[in-house]
């Protein structure tokens, strides 16, 4: 059975295309992944693998998360890397998802947006330990 893993934000610039693709190419070093493209705003992924060709990592863009989903039948492994935002998809995604990764930074504002979005999910159904933060950008505080 596949496992999905899904990144999430609600924001751009929190580096979930560049988590996204580390975690595809450390898993295919043994097992045959997915890489699905969902952020339409960038593409990234797709970018990325016409500089580095990866034998055991099919990299595709897809229109709308369900066919990222059901593409991701054919894999051991589905690494989404989901819209830039959080929405109706969100939910969509995260309930197909075996884990949901939500990279974040250390700002007030952010954190607890990032809280406020899981709690939403979880009201909505999604199991609390599937749901992981990401704490990949840390400010320095002194500086304000």
């Amino acid at each position: 059975m596949t496992k999905i893993i899904s990144f999430i934000s609600q924001k751009s610039f929190f580096e979930k295309t560049t988590l996204a693709r580390a975690l595809a190419h450390e898993l295919s070093q043994k097992r045959k992944v997915l890489l699905a493209d969902c952020d339409k705003e960038r593409e990234n992924s797709y970018d990325w693998l016409n500089l580095h060709k990866k034998n055991n990592i099919d990299i595709k863009i897809f229109s709308t998360i369900q066919k990222a989903i059901r593409e991701s039948k054919k894999y051991d492994f589905a690494v989404i890397d989901g819209p830039s935002e959080t929405n109706h998809y969100s939910l969509e995604l995260a309930q197909a998802s075996s884990i949901i990764l939500q990279p974040i930074n250390s700002l007030p504002n952010d954190l607890e947006a990032a809280i406020n979005f899981f709690n939403i999910l979880v009201k909505k159904g999604v199991k609390k330990s599937k749901l992981v933060f990401i704490l990949n950008k840390v400010n320095d505080f002194s500086e304000d």
